[in-house]
């Protein structure tokens, strides 16, 4: 794979410097793309970014021809140099105080359905972790005047609070295999831990967020950025319809300050405070008979085999994943004074590793009469296509893929009596003739459009979809590719939906259930 200077990683090859009152904190340099009226400047110890409404930064980027003013955004950012690389375990620590006169608002985008609450998301970026490719964001610490400052969608600091300092800080291990880990705290709150994963990737992949998942970007270099970011509409703005290529920032600019910036060795996962707990849970674990082991401290996989199975709780109270983030959870719940009463539970069947990755979400759902249940799902796959088969024709991206899930669902047991996958592409006349002849049902939606059916038969735990490999070679190769999704990779959509989460896209609490079964592998839908 071709490695591709990002816009942060050109920046960080240059020697910049900054007309302040006082230098910029140690390490920290003045990004070369910021606009000519935006202003990072440092005074007592406190270093403040403004940005203003169009004022954009017009230095070309990389020899693609664009730059902010192009793509309409906004910025006033200071980066740090050395860059981190693959291997290194670090902390980024930074107090953060932000205007409370902010009027920036979220904006709903489609593709971020099932990765932020609703599809709405900030176009706005306090802090930005980037890899060494093209379109390689790694992390954003976003905000906005609704959800106020966020990290993968959790909560750092509610808009509410702003006025306030508060401190955040991001440890990380950064690994391109399932060595890696990241913990996310505000305020010494963890809000978001991920743990035996490639940390130097996107966790959350979709377009808005500049992450391309038809590429794997194994990154080597990461940089860090802070301050503002506004992020426009593109090149193509005219094209998605916008009267502008800039979002709209309040008539008085944006102002955010930072102290205590610092990006520091020797990070752990597990602090003092974490070992303490972990080792309150083993010795409520060892009270109920659960685990056998001493009461070191170490989390263990014994020590997390327990935790997940040794009760059931009521109203799925347990998390299904344990990690630093869910820690205390797991030691509130086993020290209620009632939980020897409580039935045993039983530990999970473990996600088997996919064969491909698959980004995968709900986008709509609804209920068609009784016991009929409509799901429309979008994924993307991370996997090679030969040249011009990019999924769905609307696909914006390569490896796109939609389809709708529908039959008779029987949530209580979580299964579908009868089960259809209703492929979204639309057929032509000669193509539905084709598809025809692999005896599969062709229906015509009320716009006109023709769409191909695929009915499962059901068994006790196999859903299986005949004539599958008929219809694939019947049908062009960017519809085809969503047959081959659907019939041969349901399993890794599924996974997808568990491993990063967006299962709670799902609306359906059976249907999650359901699929949680087919990510598992105890039941299987296949062609």
């Amino acid at each position: 794979m071709k490695l591709l200077s990002s816009i942060f990683f050109v920046a960080s090859l240059l020697f910049l410097s900054a007309a302040s009152a006082d230098p910029l904190p140690t390490g920290f340099h003045v990004h070369e793309f910021n606009g000519k009226g935006d202003k990072v400047t440092t005074a007592d110890g406190e270093t403040t970014f403004q940005i203003f409404d169009k004022q954009c930064g017009k230095v070309i980027y990389d020899g693609r021809g664009e730059n902010d003013c192009i793509n309409g955004t906004v910025r006033a950012q200071a980066y740090y140099l050395p860059n981190a690389t693959v291997g290194q375990t670090l902390e980024y620590k930074f107090d953060i105080w932000v205007d409370p006169s902010l009027q920036f608002q979220p904006v709903f985008t489609p593709d971020a359905q099932g990765y932020e609450p609703g599809g709405v998301q900030s176009q706005l970026r306090v802090l930005g972790w980037q890899g060494t490719f093209l379109h390689d964001s790694i992390y954003w610490l976003k905000l906005d005047a609704t959800n106020g400052l966020t990290f993968e969608a959790q909560t750092c600091q509610p808009a509410k609070e702003f006025g306030q300092w508060v401190t955040f800080s991001m440890k990380v291990h950064w690994a391109g295999d399932n060595t890696g880990w990241v913990k996310v705290s505000c305020n010494d709150k963890v809000i978001y831990a991920k743990e035996d994963f490639a940390s130097n990737r996107a966790p959350s992949c979709y377009i808005q967020n500049t992450c391309n998942s038809s590429v794997i970007k194994d990154t080597k270099e990461i940089l860090v950025a802070a301050g503002l970011v506004s992020m426009g509409y593109g090149y193509s703005w005219k094209e998605t319809g916008h009267t502008s290529p800039f979002l709209p920032i309040q008539k008085n600019g944006i102002t955010l300050k930072m102290r205590n910036m610092s990006v520091t060795s020797g990070a752990v996962l597990y602090d003092d405070s974490d070992t303490g707990a972990v080792k309150d849970l083993q010795t409520e674990l060892k009270t109920l008979g659960c685990y056998s082991g001493e009461a070191s401290g170490e989390p263990d996989q014994p020590t997390r085999d327990a935790a997940l199975s040794c009760k059931a709780f009521p109203d799925n109270a347990l998390p299904t994943v344990f990690n630093v983030a869910t820690l205390r959870t797991f030691v509130d719940l086993y020290k209620q004074a009632d939980v020897a009463t409580l039935p045993a539970g039983a530990l999970p069947v473990p996600l088997p590793q996919p064969n491909i990755i698959v980004h995968a979400s709900e986008m709509a759902s609804n209920d068609e009469g009784p016991g009929i249940y409509n799901v429309e799902f979008i994924a993307h796959a991370e996997i090679n296509q030969p040249k011009g088969v990019v999924g769905h024709k609307d696909a914006d991206v390569p490896n796109q893929t939609y389809w709708s899930m529908m039959g008779r669902f029987i949530p209580k047991v979580a299964a579908f009596v009868d089960l259809q996958l209703i492929m979204a592409d639309n057929l032509d006349k000669k193509t539905a003739d084709a598809v025809s002849n692999c005896s599969v049902e062709i229906t015509k939606f009320k716009d006109g459009t023709s769409h191909a059916i695929l009915h499962a038969t059901t068994g006790l735990k196999t859903y299986f979809i005949p004539h599958a490999d008929c219809v694939i070679k019947a049908l062009p190769p960017d519809a085809a590719f969503n047959v081959d999704m659907v019939t041969h990779h349901f399993q890794d959509i599924a996974i997808g939906l568990f491993t990063e989460g967006t299962i709670k896209s799902v609306t359906q609490p059976g249907l999650a259930a359901f699929l949680e079964k087919v990510a598992r592998g105890t039941v299987s839908i296949r062609g």
